[in-house]
């Protein structure tokens, strides 16, 4: 068994997580992407403004939740 620092361990976690949860985001987003173009074409602007404003509320979340990652993630190091 090879000895691994818990650091790295964790920043490998994050890694995996965040390639997990970018790959699902991206199909979500390309789906909400369509969904809003075809509002718009189709003329259903309430309909358009929904998805606009779900888009900008994940793409918010996501930044904030990277954020305290990078966060978290200097106070770890600090601390040792």
């Amino acid at each position: 068994m090879t000895d691994v620092a818990p650091e790295e361990t964790t920043l490998d976690q994050e890694e995996d997580f965040e390639e997990d949860f970018e790959e699902e985001t991206d199909d979500d987003e390309l789906d909400s992407t369509h969904e809003l173009v075809d509002n718009v074409m189709k003329g259903d602007n309430v309909g358009a403004s929904n998805i606009f404003n779900q888009i900008m509320a994940s793409k918010l979340q996501n930044a904030i939740d990277n954020r305290k990652i990078e966060v978290s993630s200097s106070i770890y190091q600090r601390e040792e």
